[in-house]
């Protein structure tokens, strides 16, 4: 399956999901709230939400942006787009119908972009980062929170068919390619390793390539900037589309 197929099982999948979607999701799409307060949002900064679905993050990043900043949306499905303008609606609030990988994600710079359990579900994760990244101002922080699976156990089986139910690649894993742009990455394992959630921003030029352990703050990775990696798998492979 190629990657326009898949987009198009994707936006037909999200379409027909978006009446119950919050509520049949919610009580497992954990860490929303904390990667929002990790970004950092502060008062007139612009903040993009790939991927925003029925809209469910565009009260808590208004709160963070104030009302002299702005939230733009970007959202494929038309439906849970239709969703979001219902609870989303206000002045500094800019919807729009779009795809990430595809489409120029923004027409101004951005402070902070953010992609809450919309990477995966992606058919070409990296270039949809590389758009994010090239609005980036300097500085500027990227949230990303998703499943992962953790190895070849069953549980991993369980969730990589579901995921492909969904039209979703839950090996995706960006750390090894932000890294590879220079980005500092922050991460946290939840749902006892099944998801994560993260914050990636520019680092200090002065920062070598150094790692250090998981304490209660999370790992932290930060390198040099050098040519970027694939999206990678858990398996360490590059993302391919799925047939």
């Amino acid at each position: 399956m190629d990657s326009e197929e898949l987009r198009d099982r994707s936006r037909k999948f999200y379409d027909r999901q978006a009446v119950w979607y919050e509520a049949t999701r919610r009580p497992f799409l954990l860490g929303r709230r904390q990667v929002i307060a990790a970004l950092g949002l502060q008062a007139g900064e612009t903040v993009l939400d790939v991927g925003c679905g029925t809209g469910w993050n565009i009260p808590h990043l208004r709160q963070g942006v104030g009302p002299g900043g702005r939230v733009i949306g970007l959202e494929m499905s038309g439906r849970m787009l239709e969703r979001a303008r219902r609870t989303g609606s206000a002045p500094n609030v800019v919807l729009r119908q779009g795809d990430a990988s595809r489409d120029d994600v923004a027409v101004e710079p951005l402070d902070a972009a953010l992609f809450s359990y919309s990477l995966s579900a992606i058919p070409e994760p990296e270039r949809a980062l590389d758009n994010v990244l090239r609005r980036l101002r300097p500085g500027g922080r990227l949230g990303i929170v998703d499943f992962r699976v953790r190895g070849a156990g069953a549980l991993d089986a369980l969730l990589l068919a579901h995921g492909r139910r969904c039209s979703c690649d839950f090996a995706v894993d960006p750390v090894p390619y932000l890294l590879g742009r220079g980005l500092a990455v922050r991460v946290h394992p939840q749902l006892f390793g099944y998801g994560y959630r993260l914050v990636a921003a520019q680092p200090d030029p002065q920062i070598v390539s150094e790692r250090t352990g998981a304490g209660a703050a999370g790992a932290v990775w930060s390198a040099r900037s050098r040519p970027p990696s694939p999206v990678r798998s858990r398996a360490g492979g590059p993302r391919t589309p799925r047939g």
